[in-house]
């Protein structure tokens, strides 16, 4: 399997990008991975930026206008996020979208480490830390096998 070193992902692989907005990571990710991007954003105008963002970069990307409860999408090998939600909100969203043994990646900030903590109270899954190299204390978290506590 080649990876993106930046990314994590496999190039050429399906990913849903959860509140795209201005297309950070999503855009960067169709670029470097050249993978399929499913961009889910509720907001209209960064809707329509994210269509011609996608065009002038040569993404392969399609654009889903509604909030992520309503989305309507088949599940990817990838769910991303950046600046979106507590852990445990993105890991409500991402379990439908992800395949069986799918990943999610999110980008979170420097209060990742009580998120976790948090999120494991409701979460059963698998987890790393992928870089925290991120001038903010940050992180990119790698989240597989998620499954709600019973």
């Amino acid at each position: 399997m080649t990876h993106s070193g930046l990314y994590f992902i496999e190039r050429g692989a399906r990913v849903i990008d959860l509140g795209s907005g201005g297309g950070f990571p999503a855009l960067m990710i169709g670029i470097a991975c050249d993978a399929e991007m499913v961009m889910v954003e509720s907001d209209q105008r960064k809707c329509a930026f994210l269509r011609e963002a996608s065009r002038a970069c040569g993404v392969k990307a399609q654009i889903v206008p509604k909030r992520i409860e309503q989305a309507d999408v088949d599940p990817a090998s990838y769910v991303t996020a950046r600046a979106l939600a507590p852990l445990s909100q993105l890991l409500e969203w991402s379990a439908p979208f992800l395949l069986p043994h799918g990943k999610a990646l999110f980008l979170k900030g420097k209060n990742l480490p009580d998120e976790l903590t948090e999120a494991e109270r409701c979460w059963h899954m698998q987890h790393r830390i992928l870089d925290n190299r991120a001038a903010s204390g940050g992180a990119i978290i790698e989240i597989s096998d998620i499954k709600r506590v019973d």
